[in-house]
């Protein structure tokens, strides 16, 4: 048997054909310091017309890019700022794209993270994003935990911004959150305004901030009618598993509507999910959606118009809530090393009319909070300060 030969990989160095500031202050006949002065646009940097386009001109030949490290070490802007989650990004794609867009618009780059909801995980990321020289930073802290980074952060001044945290968290900083609560509410009001009166929440077991808001709303809107929840399904399952080896989340609604048949009119779901596998579960014991019973969602997924029956259900407008978050960090920024009190935001959500409830129209109707809109007009944004 051959002894086995040692494979030596090359070493790759790091910036390898990359143009330097050095090169193009060569090829334009200027100093670095010009060079630099140029890129920066600073206000101290006087020069001809004729030698700033030299400068430009050479920058675009050589294709030299200025290193962003470097602007940190100077204390200049990165033009990059960091968004961590405390869930998978895809989850809410939405939010993510509208904070995207609204950063490139300005010419910044985002930088995104994962943090699983793990506390440990949400500190650490946050460093690591720091160490990456991050202007300022939006963060969906993790649904529990001590966070020490963020806290740090805000306690510090450093511009960082949170979502869906109004509320929650203890300690004074920027947020942009939807109007869960009112969501919830307007379930409730349109469900009674379809003649429901027994309505079942589809909820899953592990509670989450943004879940209670939704399920309070709920409860508050049937409370002004003089109603409560006829019953709770806090399903176990993963919601994210419908079928597959074992007891699926339909299975366990299946179950629950067997053994409570006929004992409600209306089903209210945390999620446009949740929503549509309930819509499954029913109509697979026989039941009429919304003929035997109606079914809302919360959300708006891209599938819940293309589901038969299409799916009533609340729009949070995710898209708004991440270029909200933008503007608010641009905001901070702005302010950054004044004196300012942080503020909350709060995006209003609005109903989206389909059939799988008992509604007297079966087109598409978008229902605020205070009156009838058209589907295309934006949600409302409120803002306060936060109280000491």
């Amino acid at each position: 048997m051959s002894a086995s030969v040692p494979v030596n990989f090359p070493q790759v160095k790091r910036n390898v054909g990359r143009p330097t500031i050095r090169q193009v202050a060569a090829d334009a006949n200027v100093s670095i310091a010009t060079v630099s002065g140029v890129l920066g646009q600073r206000s101290d940097c006087r020069v001809s017309e004729p030698t700033r386009r030299r400068v430009l001109a050479s920058v675009d030949r050589l294709g030299y890019r200025p290193s962003m490290m470097a602007h940190a070490l100077h204390g200049m802007s990165t033009m990059t700022v960091g968004l961590v989650s405390a869930f998978d990004i895809a989850l809410w794609v939405r939010s993510v794209s509208g904070f995207e867009k609204a950063a490139r618009d300005k010419g910044y780059l985002v930088l995104t993270a994962s943090t699983h909801d793990d506390p440990q995980l949400e500190d650490r990321v946050i460093g690591e994003m720091l160490d990456r020289h991050v202007d300022a930073l939006a963060v969906y802290p993790s649904e529990s935990g001590p966070h020490k980074a963020l806290r740090k952060l805000a306690a510090k001044g450093f511009p960082v911004v949170t979502f869906d945290s109004g509320g929650r968290l203890d300690f004074d900083v920027d947020d942009v959150s939807i109007d869960q609560f009112e969501g919830g509410r307007l379930q409730a009001q349109h469900l009674i305004e379809a003649g429901c009166r027994r309505v079942c929440l589809v909820n899953p077991a592990v509670p989450c901030h943004v879940n209670n808001l939704k399920i309070a709303g709920l409860e508050a809107g049937l409370h002004d009618a003089g109603l409560s929840l006829a019953g709770r399904m806090d399903l176990h399952q993963p919601w994210d598993r419908p079928v597959g080896p074992g007891p699926s989340i339909i299975d366990e609604i299946r179950e629950h509507l067997s053994a409570n048949r006929g004992r409600y009119d209306a089903l209210a779901a945390v999620g446009d999910i949740l929503a549509l596998e309930a819509i499954h579960a029913a109509r697979s014991m026989g039941l009429r959606v919304p003929e035997d019973l109606s079914v809302i969602g919360f959300n708006d997924h891209s599938m819940s118009a293309l589901m038969s029956p299409p799916l009533t259900t609340i729009y949070d407008p995710s898209e708004e809530l991440g270029s909200a978050a933008f503007s608010s960090l641009l905001e901070v920024l702005a302010a950054s090393g004044l004196p300012r009190q942080p503020r909350q935001r709060k995006i209003t959500p609005s109903l989206r009319v389909r059939q799988s409830t008992l509604a007297q129209s079966t087109s598409v109707r978008s229902i605020s909070s205070s009156s009838v809109v058209r589907s295309s007009t934006g949600p409302s944004i409120s803002s306060h300060n936060v109280a000491n």
